[in-house]
């Protein structure tokens, strides 16, 4: 698997921006958390990512692919995400809680998970 860029996404909801020139950069085998002030703005980038929101600004990459236009049916063969539905009350069971779910998907899926 390749390295998972976002450059320069945009995207408008009437005239207010909920997304404005977001780049990130993903190394493969990284797991990453990603917090906001808002809950929606998680969920607006990861519908993005996972192809279940169109944008019209910006590219993502999948390597030196571009996956922009992916439909959200491809992307899930590409992707997984943790929910942003964990419930947590400090900094220290964020962790934990991440930890918790990353060891239930290995457990249920064991032949997908390789070491780095």
């Amino acid at each position: 698997m390749a390295d998972l860029h976002i450059k320069n996404v945009s995207l408008k909801k009437g005239r207010e921006h909920v997304l404005k020139n977001v780049s990130l950069s993903i190394n493969n085998g990284e797991i990453v958390s990603i917090l906001a002030t808002q809950k929606y703005e998680l969920e607006i980038l990861k519908n993005v990512v996972m192809g279940f929101q169109k944008i019209k600004f910006g590219k993502m990459f999948l390597g030196k692919e571009d996956i922009t236009y992916f439909n959200s049916k491809k992307k899930a063969k590409l992707f997984e995400y943790i929910s942003s539905d964990l419930k947590v009350k400090n900094q220290r069971s964020v962790k934990k809680a991440l930890q918790k779910e990353i060891k239930k998907r290995i457990k249920d899926k064991p032949q997908q998970i390789k070491k780095v």
